[in-house]
């Protein structure tokens, strides 16, 4: 009888040690497994077996394989995540804007000074026709420079737009991703033990995820984790998933819009998300790029304007009174380009703006509102 207790006391230590080397050599070659967490088999002691000398002990078992797990420092690591990936994307974006404006071969700088300098010319010689049609070639030059840059913010707008659909399209792949695993730890769970490396795979899919937008997670009893975005809506419940959709904002559609796609149709939750690199996308297109466009156009105005009042000042070679130099900055087609109808009017109203004084005209846009 002893002898059999001792091989049976030996035979627990030999499987429990066998589990523990094949979690070892699990954890050896997972090392390099994108958010893997090293896992570590929990021996405890086998119920004694009561005899008449006492407690006689029966071995050892695996209780449980646990892995190396801190939910802080993981909601940590979304959230530092999410921020790096906003403000990498907005450095990124923000280095081509001042390399494309501050360039002496695309910005304005150098188009400017030798406009000016091409007044200061005709200014010494007016008589001259060489100096004359230096300075139209030179304000020939600046507009087309004008024109060019114009151009390029628009390609710059495009590109955005395209990056944030294919963001939203990342997102929406792994939401789902996240939800199947759910089904997965839950059903796994409930019949054979904590599911660690579904745990590993899920937590993995939720820190790409905070690369692309901030999210919270809140976990459920029964193993799912729950994934929102914004100011709380919600992308995965349980093993369902919700997706994202990029569309054109009513008011401005140049600009983007947001929405959470659900059974009643797109509602737009722009305002709320941030982090990631669709929250740097949204940043640079409504912050950086929205600026420097109000701002080259403004810019526009303002010279167009300047030089247009003092050259009707002027006269010409034939002491005629000076006209317009640049075109006439309150077109009827500049006017009506300057007003976009909100996609949402229910009026027929069409609306034109003419601007009386460039000096008192903000870079950022104006909204006008009439509820009838």
């Amino acid at each position: 009888m002893a002898g059999s207790d001792l091989l049976n006391v030996g035979l627990t230590g030999l499987l429990a040690y066998q589990r523990a080397l094949a979690t070892t050599a699990h954890n050896i070659a997972n090392v390099n497994t994108p958010g893997y967490s090293r896992q570590t088999a929990e021996l405890a002691t086998l119920p004694a077996h009561y005899t008449g000398q006492g407690q006689m002990g029966a071995g050892v078992t695996v209780t449980d394989i646990r892995r190396t797990y801190d939910e802080f420092l993981t909601r940590q690591l979304q959230v530092d995540t999410a921020l790096a990936g906003q403000l990498n994307t907005e450095y990124e974006l923000s280095a081509d804007l001042d390399n494309l404006l501050g360039d002496s071969s695309t910005g304005l700088t150098v188009a400017l000074q030798e406009l000016f300098n091409a007044f200061d010319t005709v200014a010494d010689d007016p008589s001259s026709t060489q100096a004359r049609q230096l300075l139209l070639g030179q304000a020939g030059t600046l507009a087309d420079r004008f024109h060019s840059l114009d151009a390029r913010l628009t390609d710059m707008a495009a590109s955005v737009r395209t990056r944030l659909q294919d963001t939203v399209s990342d997102i929406n792949g792994l939401a789902e991703s996240i939800a199947k695993l759910n089904r997965d730890i839950v059903s796994g769970g409930a019949v054979r033990g904590q599911p660690n490396d579904l745990l590993d795979a899920r937590d993995e899919l939720v820190r790409q995820l905070a690369e692309r937008v901030s999210v919270t997670t809140v976990a459920q009893g029964d193993g799912a984790l729950n994934v929102f975005v914004g100011t709380g809506q919600s992308l995965v419940m349980g093993g369902r998933s919700q997706s994202l959709a990029v569309a054109p904002r009513a008011e401005d559609p140049t600009r983007s819009e947001i929405l959470l796609v659900g059974p009643g149709g797109g509602v737009p939750i722009t305002g709320g998300l941030s982090g990631g690199r669709l929250g740097g996308l949204l940043a640079f297109e409504s912050g950086s790029l929205a600026e420097a466009r109000g701002s080259l156009g403004t810019l526009a105005l303002g010279l167009a304007e300047a030089v247009n009042d003092q050259h009707a000042l002027g006269m010409d070679l034939d002491g005629a009174i000076g006209g317009l130099f640049f075109g006439d900055i309150n077109s009827p087609t500049l006017q009506d380009a300057r007003a976009l109808a909100n996609a949402s009017n229910t009026g027929t109203a069409q609306l034109t703006v003419t601007v009386d004084d460039v000096a008192a005209l903000g870079a950022d846009d104006y909204r006008l509102f009439f509820d009838g």
